[in-house]
């Protein structure tokens, strides 16, 4: 303690610190200056903190497309499938909420002056629709390992094939922005069309 009442603090080097630079140091010579480079660092035989549970990586996303797969993973029928220990989130890119998708931009766009793009669009956005709204329901589903009044069962059920078959579904509310990302694409396409012609 200094004379002031201040406090002098080592922030010496240990777990989730790294050594930054060495450098001149107000005439004491030569120190090296630390940075924080991992703040979720646990000393071992320590417990995280519950804050740092929020701490979660993003799931890993694979594509099925092949029945055998799909069949392999019990999602015949299902968007997708959860698996919390590896962090790995598969999804079923034959769930019919795509074509569902897929043929309603198709029939809302069929005037389109470039079909061939229109039809590829749709379906591009139609699958990333569902990997986003499936994906964004597994994470606030283990988002809910945080809050003390859901159980182990209830995050388990949230994160079922189940749950996220219906989060899927539910793709109607997404349409506003499919459509106007649609838009802007099939004018972009056919602005280059209409360039190459004039050339």
């Amino acid at each position: 303690m200094n004379a002031d009442g201040g406090i002098s603090v080592d922030h010496g080097s240990g777990n989730g610190v790294r050594a930054d630079r060495t450098g001149e140091s107000g005439g004491e010579g030569k120190r090296t200056r630390l940075t924080h480079d991992d703040l979720l660092a646990v000393p071992s035989g320590a417990k995280r903190a519950s804050i740092s549970l929020n701490a979660e990586r993003a799931p890993e996303i694979i594509l099925l497309r092949e029945a055998p797969a799909i069949d392999e993973k019990g999602i015949r029928g299902k968007a997708a499938k959860f698996y919390s220990e590896s962090g790995q989130l598969f999804v079923n890119m034959t769930y019919p909420a795509i074509e569902e998708m897929r043929g309603l931009l198709e029939l809302e766009y069929a005037s389109a002056p470039d079909p061939e793009l229109m039809r590829k669009m749709a379906l591009e956005l139609a699958e990333r629709t569902m990997m986003v709204r499936v994906g964004r329901a597994v994470v606030y589903a283990v988002a809910k390992q945080l809050n003390r009044e859901w159980t182990t069962e209830d995050m388990a059920r949230a994160q079922s094939p189940e749950s996220l078959s219906l989060a899927a579904d539910d793709y109607i509310d997404a349409l506003q922005n499919v459509r106007r990302r649609l838009g802007q694409a099939l004018r972009v396409g056919r602005q280059e069309v209409d360039e190459t012609a004039a050339a």
